[in-house]
């Protein structure tokens, strides 16, 4: 497995160890130094992982016991160790925290972090949206989303929070100041919402895959159509325009069956049945493969020499 933050990546191998390069400024390398390394050394101090996240400046892994380690930039409380101060080494986090273990995925958000535990409940920590007056402020440590149950998946983005839920059901909160939130309406949630309806008028449909960048999301329901809604102004909704979209909307048309997604900051990149990569939005640094000579992709369009089979 791999995940990349702002600046830097993970690399988790089959023997269970960390491996990392990249950007070190505030340690989420995890090394104890703040050097930057672009050759990928292994993390110290860790063993029998088997999840990593990364986001912003820090990183994640989950251990086998179910426990979750954070190293990296802590300006937002993002890691969940109870302070603002960066690790430059491993930390664990949550120590102490009620009901927080047997996490088996995070998501790693450019401003906070959610965790996803065994049997469905969320956690979230760092730069939230307030619940009330009185939960202004960064939170520190992992606070459990109460009105999230039977949650298969979570992704994060700014502050954008997203998660599946067993029966396919989209659940999303945080800021919505582009429709990231997919909800129509342009007002902040500080709970999570249901997703209920596309922009045609008909109902959300049952969602297998979703992934979010910074204030956009993608998504792949269960018949194979791909979804998107939220900022859209460098094409990254890849639904031909170059608009904003507050509903859900149908993206593509993509040039085969849809089977995973993942999305960048401002693009985005559809994995095909048939082993090839589509890819749409900004394209100013040539961050979708040479699909187009244009600064930007409203449309998907294949991503060329490239085969994941």
């Amino acid at each position: 497995a791999v995940s990349a933050g702002e600046r830097h990546s993970l690399a988790l191998k089959a023997d269970g160890t960390v491996w990392a390069w990249g950007s070190n400024a505030h340690g989420a390398l995890g090394d104890g130094t703040t050097v930057d390394r672009p050759v990928a050394a292994r993390v110290p101090g860790l063993d029998r992982v088997f999840a990593i996240a990364a986001g912003g400046e820090r990183s994640f892994a989950v251990r086998a016991d179910g426990t979750v380690w954070g190293w990296g930039e802590n300006s937002t409380g993002a890691l969940g160790i109870g302070t603002l101060t960066d690790a430059l080494v491993p930390t664990q986090v949550g120590v102490g925290v009620p009901g927080f273990g047997n996490v088996i995925r995070m998501a790693a958000g450019q401003r906070h972090t959610l965790a996803l535990r065994i049997d469905g409940q969320v956690f979230q920590f760092g730069a939230l949206i307030p619940t009330s007056p009185a939960t202004t402020g960064p939170q520190v440590r992992p606070s459990l989303v109460e009105a999230l149950a039977g949650v298969t998946l979570v992704t994060a983005g700014e502050r954008l929070s997203v998660a599946l839920d067993i029966n396919g059901g989209l659940w999303s909160w945080g800021p919505n100041s582009r429709g990231q939130l997919g909800l129509g309406a342009s007002g902040t949630r500080a709970v999570p919402t249901r997703i209920t309806q596309s922009d045609d008028g008909s109902p959300m449909p049952p969602v297998l895959r979703v992934a979010a960048g910074p204030d956009f999301v993608t998504a792949r329901a269960f018949d194979g159509t791909l979804l998107s809604w939220g900022a859209g102004t460098e094409g990254q909704l890849g639904n031909s325009a170059l608009l904003d979209r507050p509903l859900p909307t149908r993206a593509g048309p993509l040039s085969g069956p849809l089977q995973s997604i993942a999305a960048g900051g401002v693009h985005a990149f559809a994995a095909l049945a048939d082993g090839t990569l589509d890819a749409w939005g900004a394209n100013d640094a040539g961050q979708l493969g040479g699909a187009t000579a244009a600064s930007r992709l409203p449309s998907p369009s294949p991503v060329p020499n490239l085969d994941l089979d």
